[in-house]
């Protein structure tokens, strides 16, 4: 696993702790467990919950679905797919992304693209924050990035953020298992109850906005 590989120690001496891109895609290949590059760190990711991979999933399976038959040029990647950011020098991984025309690849390898047109995040209490701010930052550095999803695993609620003009975004919120979420990059529709089909235990959407009770 790279985690154990960048905090071991062999025979007394440290493993280096910053590594060059092409090492890290080289520990990548043979590593069991997912982690990022993050400016010469690597950093392990944390496993799922079966909630995530279930919509996850889902959503790759509906927009590869669509687009099966097409002639567009087009790709949907699943969540294996790892994205570098340029700017930052560093790779993350989407729960699923979209490529309009070629798909561009670092130095023209084949572990990292370049140019997602959508990005599709599931969101879970502990990566809520970070999937708002820090990584949508990250995504609004590649000019190819138009359209960011944003889904709940808990409840049926999605928030959909198009962009409209330079640094100007267009957020639209689905809540509810009989919406239809439009998205416009791609110029499709995903129905909300497909999306969460095989999720279990989901919440009523309005329990996310209630407010507790002022104490007496």
């Amino acid at each position: 696993m790279i985690a154990e590989a960048v905090i071991q120690k062999n025979k007394g001496k440290e493993v280096k702790s910053l590594y060059t891109l092409g090492e890290y895609f080289k520990l990548e290949e043979k590593a069991a467990y997912k982690s990022e590059f993050v400016n010469g760190k690597i950093i392990p990711m944390a496993e799922g919950t079966i909630n995530h991979g279930k919509i996850s999933g889902a959503i790759y399976a509906l927009l590869f679905m669509l687009f099966f038959d097409k002639e567009d040029e087009l790709a949907v990647f699943s969540n294996d797919q790892k994205v570098y950011i340029p700017n930052y020098n560093r790779t993350v991984y989407t729960d699923t992304c979209v490529v309009l025309g070629k798909t561009e690849t670092q130095n023209n390898g084949n572990q990292t693209i370049l140019n997602p047109t959508l990005v599709v995040e599931v969101a879970s209490k502990s990566t809520e924050q970070y999937d708002r701010t820090g990584k949508f930052r990250l995504y609004q550095s590649l000019p190819s990035f138009k359209e960011y999803v944003l889904v709940n695993q808990e409840a049926p609620i999605v928030e959909v953020l198009y962009k409209i003009a330079e640094n100007k975004w267009q957020l639209t919120s689905y809540m509810g298992l009989d919406k239809v979420i439009e998205l416009e990059s791609l110029g499709v529709k995903l129905k909300m109850a497909d999306i969460y089909k095989k999720a279990k235990d989901l919440k009523d959407p309005q329990s996310a906005f209630d407010f507790p009770e002022e104490a007496q």
